[in-house]
């Protein structure tokens, strides 16, 4: 079901969005998204040094991957199309903000851990020119040359159709990864699941609003920011920590406790956000 959803579905809805809702003139910004990424993305990786010391020796590894990679795509998706709607101009955004998200994770996670532990080959398409990103990219294209305009409105159909399975997939999945993991008979490290929640659930989005605060940027721009520093971790991260040859049972449980506090971190954060940042830019 995951490559339906990352291999089709994503890719479709990605395409149908651009090609629906990108405007070629806004071209002069459309590298604002990707190069706020890499920002926003050294920004976590300083938090993610900081606060990792906050773990005992043998989990940090762990705490610190499952800490610095968020569920960047799936999660705001899930999000902005519940709040904002499915045609939400906003997936645009969030694709272009995400464009490289998947080959840095893919590519950088064995770094967390001793690199001779990585049993894995490096697939050039998957990796690094992977669907969501070809998508994005052809996309763009697309629109630029103004192709769209020599495409049947049945092929937009079809994307439309295929990429609205997207959602409902993704639910699904995490919801049945969180029953897999529970149903797991592992010790639950308990203090270390607190310390992790208090600062993915809560340090991260509370110190990225205050930053907000100061910055002088879009709504759209903010909002994506705030977003991608308040949702859960990847959840393909216990996956990548057992291929590096960690300990993928406390990773589920970072991902597990993660998630399930974020039913309530999440729109506090929201609260917050609005308080602090939108407040101000009123």
């Amino acid at each position: 079901m995951i490559p339906l959803v990352v291999d089709i579905g994503l890719p479709s809805l990605i395409l149908f969005n651009i090609l629906t809702k990108f405007s070629p003139h806004k071209i002069i910004t459309l590298w604002q998204f990707p190069t706020a990424w890499i920002i926003e993305t050294i920004f976590f990786f300083i938090l993610t040094l900081i606060f990792s010391h906050l773990a005992k020796p043998e989990n940090r590894r762990e705490f610190s991957a499952t800490l610095f990679y968020q569920n960047g795509i799936f999660f705001p998706i899930i999000l902005i199309s519940q709040i904002y709607g499915e045609q939400s101009k906003l997936l645009v955004n969030l694709f272009l903000f995400t464009i490289f998200y998947p080959t840095f994770f893919f590519n950088t996670c064995s770094f967390f851990f001793k690199r001779k532990n990585l049993k894995r080959s490096v697939s050039i398409f998957k990796d690094v020119f992977n669907f969501a990103m070809l998508a994005t990219i052809i996309g763009i294209l697309i629109k630029m040359l103004s192709i769209d305009k020599f495409i049947p409105n049945f092929i937009f159909n079809i994307f439309n159709k295929v990429g609205a399975m997207t959602i409902p997939l993704l639910m699904i999945i995490i919801g049945g990864n969180i029953y897999l993991d529970f149903k797991r008979k592992v010790k639950f490290e308990y203090f270390e699941n607190v310390k992790f929640i208090f600062v993915k659930n809560f340090l991260f989005p509370l110190i990225t609003i205050i930053v907000l605060k100061f910055l002088p940027l879009n709504k759209e721009l903010s909002f994506i920011l705030f977003l991608e520093s308040a949702v859960p971790p990847i959840t393909a991260i216990p996956i990548f920590v057992k291929r590096a040859g960690g300990n993928d049972s406390i990773a589920n449980q970072f991902l597990i406790s993660s998630f399930i506090v974020s039913l309530f971190s999440i729109p506090a954060m929201f609260y917050f956000y609005s308080l602090i940042v939108l407040k101000i830019s009123q």
